[in-house]
């Protein structure tokens, strides 16, 4: 392994001191890009992502651009264990961990325990239970894995359930196993007459057992000859099968395709599928095919993963397991009923629950609610008059200037509040450590202002006076306000962690302001706005009547006050 330069080791204690979130994992496939893009606009430079190039399965490989994670070295244990070199420390020292829920981790287990000790949260992402079933050893092993962090992430929504059984009272989230954008889960358009291809997208490994469907395709082909199979994939198993395509005189009714990532591309080939093929355990596939509107055809007996909880919807054709007539069966089944293609109700579904925002809504709402309930655990373990003393010192350190403000003001360790001329602040209003608000105007009540966050003048220094340094020109203390230099932040607002909020404009009631948001226009009452600049991304209540009522409540509160 090749030693870090000290430049590079210095870089990455930076990092690992500044990260409120660490993923440490084994890989993450390309597939998961979309979901982690997803993430990491939500977290920003809160987020470290430390994985390795491949997994145990030196076939499961990390897709994701370079410049979203740290690679370390994984060192495998004969095949049954690794260790992920390098990955302890930062793991550690995060304000919350997210690890593989996978005993075979042996430095997942060590950060997990070392975590358990110091009282820091941890959450644990993965199968439930293995795939040889929740009476296996190693099933045993996840669920005390499981006991050590402070919440779970199933890849499944059955699994969720599985999880709540098995530890009752634990913190279950779903991030549903997803591979698209839901606006990239959408059927292609073809006649079903047009169907005549069987497709397989997967490795071509013994474990899959691709071969069975070589051997299944002249039995099919018997009853119905127009018949087509196509590949998508690649692995050991690749000579193999073109040598048994032509032992079977199938070589020209096979197509092997290698491998397609592009959704645009598979969609194609899904709309020329009467079926897809899973002779091995299914998983990631059938999601996929039915995403597509393509039913797939399941061998019965395999170690499927949990993704087979969407057999549910009526879109899997089962076969006996190792038979190649069975899956024959299951083929001329499938041909015979291709006028229902594409299944449009499944592939809604699909679309509806298992897209890449799914998944990665999931995973945010794990780590949001741990870090918010390991807050509230942290302050309710101080006694109320200890917590109260330190409250009122941490307003005097904070509070400097003509600065009022209301009953209830909480602010965190760090955070700085001042004004030039004049700042009110409303009741029950929380400044989140190290914010830093140096400005006039007016804050609300009800105000969540996160950490890090910076409310601040937009021209505090004339830029306008020749032959005067911007340093020693006119100062905002120094001559009378303008309306550039106010704020304006109404009840029940929240900005997130890392924003800028600059002076001059007006936040409405209710409004949310995504992490790390630059606001520098008005924002729109009960509108959720994001980036820089930030610009409005959805609303908080879409229903116009959810918006009055909130709205007249807060009124009420304030007219009590």
């Amino acid at each position: 392994m090749i030693a870090r330069s000290r430049e590079g080791q210095e870089r990455q204690t930076s990092t690992d001191e500044k990260s409120t979130v660490v993923f440490s994992l084994a890989v993450l496939p390309k597939y998961r890009a979309e979901c982690i893009r997803i993430i990491r606009g939500h977290f920003g430079d809160r987020l470290t992502i430390l994985i390795s190039s491949a997994h145990l399965d030196s076939s499961v490989r990390t897709g994701l651009p370079s410049g979203w994670f740290t690679e370390i070295r994984m060192l495998r244990l004969g095949g049954k264990a690794f260790v992920q070199l390098g990955s302890l420390r930062p793991s550690i020292a995060a304000g919350l961990a997210v690890l593989d829920l996978n005993p075979r981790s042996l430095s997942a287990v060590a950060v997990l325990v070392a975590r358990r000790a110091l009282r820091r949260p941890t959450l644990v992402w993965g199968h439930i239970h293995p795939q040889a079933g929740s009476a296996s050893k190693s099933a045993v092993l996840r669920r005390s894995l499981r006991r050590l962090a402070e919440g779970t992430i199933s890849y499944t929504y059955e699994d969720q359930r599985k999880a709540q059984r098995d530890l009752p009272g634990q913190p279950v989230y779903v991030a549903p196993n997803s591979l698209y954008l839901a606006r990239e889960i959408e059927p292609g358009e073809s006649r079903d007459q047009d169907r005549d291809v069987a497709i397989y997208v997967g490795r071509l490994e013994p474990k899959k057992k691709p071969h069975l469907i070589i051997e299944a395709l002249p039995i099919a082909r018997k009853s119905h000859p127009d018949m087509r199979v196509a590949i998508v994939g690649a692995g050991s198993m690749e000579h193999e099968l073109r040598r048994l395509a032509v032992i079977e005189g199938v070589e020209e009714f096979v197509e092997f395709l290698g491998w397609l990532d592009e959704p645009s591309d598979l969609r194609r080939i899904y709309s020329e599928a009467f079926c897809s093929l899973s002779p091995g355990f299914a998983g990631l596939g059938l999601t996929q095919s039915l995403g597509f509107g393509v039913p797939m055809a399941v061998a019965k007996d395999e170690p499927h993963s949990p993704e087979i909880e969407l057999a549910q919807t009526g879109g899997v054709i089962w076969f006996e397991s190792d038979s190649a007539s069975s899956l024959a069966a299951a083929l001329v089944e499938a041909w015979d009923e291709r006028a229902l293609v594409p299944l449009r109700d499944i592939s809604s579904d699909v679309r509806e629950r298992y897209s890449a925002e799914a998944m990665s809504s999931g995973l945010i709402a794990a780590v949001e609610e741990t870090l918010s309930a390991q807050q509230k655990s942290r302050r309710s373990a101080i006694p109320l008059p200890l917590a109260r003393i330190v409250r009122f010192a941490l307003r005097r350190l904070a509070v400097r200037g003509p600065v009022t403000v209301g009953s209830r003001f909480r602010v965190g360790l760090g955070a700085r509040v001042g004004s030039t001329h004049q700042l009110s602040i409303g009741h029950d209003v929380a400044v989140g450590p190290g914010s830093i608000i140096q400005v006039n105007g007016s804050i609300g009540n009800y105000v969540m202002i996160g950490m890090n966050v910076q409310i601040v003048g937009r021209n505090d220094h004339a830029l306008d006076e020749p032959g005067t340094p911007m340093l020693y020109s006119t100062w905002i203390g120094d001559r009378e306000l303008r309306g550039r230099d106010v704020v304006e932040i109404a009840d029940d607002v929240w900005i997130g962690a890392a924003s800028v909020v600059l002076s001059g404009v007006r936040i409405g009631e209710g409004a949310v302001i995504a992490a790390g948001s630059v606001v520098t226009r008005d924002v729109a009452p009960y509108s959720v706005v994001a980036g820089n600049p930030a610009r409005e991304v959805s609303q908080r209540f879409p229903e116009e009547i959810n918006r009055r009522v909130h709205s007249k409540y807060l009124r009420a509160v304030r007219d009590k006050v």
